[in-house]
């Protein structure tokens, strides 16, 4: 059999750790010649020994045609408002105007602040009522085939299959589609989409590929519904990230010993990216464990894109924070990123885990640990915890997951930590098999099934 040419679009960090450091595509390698093609910002791992067997080709974006695949990416939020109640609330998040701040602060927002992101809205509004997108998309589309420097590296490679692990919301997936949807093209695109709620959250893309690869069924029917994507051009692959949470990879690493920096019982607290007070439930816990729950602690894992990633974190007094933070981390390009493994370490040592709506919630529940997911009003008028639960299409399956208690008030806090440290977690879930797929644990293989 002839070896298909296969072109990796790798565009950021995570997707190196995620896919490349997993040996996503181990089985592709075996029978196709594989190139690597990366962002400029990452022309660094032409040096890394790891990947001296792919073939890499650099590609520096424009300003410009990141600055358009942005706006178009805007003009489809607006246009799809009404499709799915996340998109609502990314407009509200992200385009707020009222006189409160995003982290809660009320009546802090200058005057001119509010005036510009009102008329941005707005502008956005006007063109996705007139229908101007319609005329919009074919014009950027032709930019991107004139300017792109990807679509120039493809062109000369002519490889038979794109793969794009991705969000869903970049300027090389825009462009990727772009480029495979012509007609007189033949090469076949497939995004891997890296999150749970990537198809719900953020856009409905301009440009479907020719197939996409999600988490689970879950996923799968945002896909359909949401994206507009065929049934027969979606399919669940799970996420090669999770393999580390399988007994497999556990036996042959022996996780179930305790990581050194660690107390021998702890309380996982996992810190949210939408703004929250934190320090409120971490100062409860505290107090609660010193009357409660003797010879516990509270281990604190900040989230790593946190809104408030530019604010140091402040120390609570009997709070630990995440040891593992500095160990094993590795830079990619400007990016410092800790080793999937040390995820697992963490949550295995753990009794119990309190977070909010992250995507840890399904990492514990294939760990089989308890979480406390917080969905209380903090009087935040514009993010609460509760409203962040209410408003995400992802979480809707959540609060039925047998290893997940929803708290919604911090009075409730005892009670809930309490119940879940005695909670009997049944062995299987079919909740969990339907956000994401147990095929996660045969990524690699899967993936090359569905290539050929």
């Amino acid at each position: 059999m002839k070896r298909k040419k296969i072109a990796i679009i790798i565009s950021s960090p995570f997707y190196i750790r995620n896919y490349l450091l997993t040996n996503a595509f181990s089985e592709i390698e075996k029978s196709n010649n594989i190139f690597l093609i990366v962002p400029y910002s990452l022309k660094s791992i032409q040096r890394d020994y790891r990947f001296n067997k792919y073939e890499i080709l650099i590609y520096k974006y424009p300003k410009f045609l990141n600055e358009l695949a942005r706006f178009i990416n805007e003009l489809s939020l607006f246009k799809s408002v009404g499709i799915c109640k996340d998109f609502a609330y990314r407009i509200k998040r992200k385009y707020n105007h009222s006189p409160h701040l995003n982290d809660g602060t009320l009546n802090a927002r200058r005057i001119d602040q509010r005036i510009k992101v009102f008329l941005l809205k707005n502008f956005y509004v006007f063109i996705a009522r007139q229908g101007l997108i319609k005329l919009i998309n074919p014009i950027i589309t032709k930019i991107f085939s004139i300017y792109s420097p990807v679509q120039k590296c493809l062109k000369s490679l002519k490889a038979d299959v794109l793969i794009c692990p991705c969000s869903a919301a970049g300027t090389e997936e825009f462009d990727l589609g772009a480029y495979s949807s012509k007609s007189s093209n033949k090469t076949k695109l497939i995004l891997i989409v890296d999150n749970w709620d990537n198809l719900s959250s953020k856009y409905v893309m301009t440009h479907l590929p020719t197939h996409t690869v999600v988490w689970g069924n879950q996923t799968k029917f945002h896909g359909i519904t949401i994206q507009g994507i065929e049934p027969n051009k979606i399919s669940a692959l799970g996420t090669p990230r999770f393999y580390c949470y399988s007994k497999e990879f556990q036996l042959k690493h022996d996780l179930n010993k305790s990581l050194p920096d660690l107390p021998d019982k702890y309380i996982l607290f996992l810190g949210s990216q939408t703004y929250f007070d934190e320090n409120i439930v971490l100062k409860k816990l505290v107090k609660l464990t010193k009357k409660e729950l003797n010879g516990f602690r509270i281990v604190y894992r900040p989230h790593p894109w946190r809104e408030t990633f530019n604010k140091k974190i402040k120390n609570v007094k009997g709070v630990i924070l995440d040891p593992t933070l500095e160990k094993k981390a590795e830079a990619y390009g400007d990016i410092l990123l800790p080793s999937l493994d040390l995820y697992n370490h963490i949550i295995s040592n753990s009794s119990l885990v309190v977070g909010g709506c992250t995507s840890m919630i399904v990492e514990t529940a294939l760990m089989r640990k308890p979480y406390l997911l917080l969905a209380h009003d903090d009087g935040n008028p514009i993010q609460s915890p509760l409203e962040y639960y209410k408003k995400n299409e992802h979480q809707n399956l959540t609060a039925i997951l047998n290893n997940v208690s929803v708290c919604y008030s911090l009075e409730d806090l005892l009670d809930k930590v309490k119940l879940l440290l005695s909670l009997d977690i049944e062995k299987n879930d079919p909740v969990l098999d339907y956000i994401i797929s147990p095929k996660y644990l045969n990524f690699a293989i899967n993936l090359k099934k569905l290539i050929d």
